[in-house]
């Protein structure tokens, strides 16, 4: 019996970045989505169209040891809320924007070894809970399989 998740709200195609890849996120055509508590403090050179709170780590999660934190990031916040709760916002977000997808946004550069982050954990939990995968975005439009169980394979393109 399988333990993906059905849904009646339609899938919105995910994508998870950071920040600071402006190029990338603007030429992705995707709706940039804020999912940290804080803002960036600098300009974007693009608008941030949607805040998804649910998906930022509390503060006592944020400051939690690496590997308590992969523990705790997603059975205190993702499964809290819940794949139908998330799956509905975004499903909002997309409908607000003519039904394009989302680009996730945080902080953090996931090429930096043993780094933690939270839009890589969720991207992780979205696939086991739903099949779908959120690719992280490259720099040159493609999207990069970060799962460290994957194969190294060839970057595919976006769109």
């Amino acid at each position: 019996m399988s333990t993906r998740a059905r849904t009646s709200n339609p899938i919105v195609q995910l994508v998870t970045s950071r920040y600071k890849d402006r190029k990338q996120i603007i030429a992705s055509g995707l709706v940039p989505v804020r999912t940290t508590l804080g803002a960036p403090r600098w300009s974007l050179g693009y608008e941030l169209q949607a805040t998804i709170r649910e998906l930022a780590p509390t503060r006592d999660i944020f400051h939690m040891a690496p590997k308590q934190f992969e523990i705790e990031y997603p059975a205190r916040v993702l499964e809290h809320h819940g794949v139908e709760k998330l799956r509905g916002l975004f499903a909002d977000i997309s409908a607000q924007h003519e039904g394009r997808g989302l680009v996730l946004l945080c902080f953090e550069d996931v090429t930096i070894d043993d780094l933690c982050c939270h839009r890589r954990l969720f991207a992780r939990w979205w696939q086991e809970k739903t099949g779908e995968a959120v690719p992280e975005l490259n720099r040159d439009l493609s999207v990069l399989d970060l799962d460290s169980d994957a194969e190294l394979a060839e970057p595919r393109p976006l769109l």
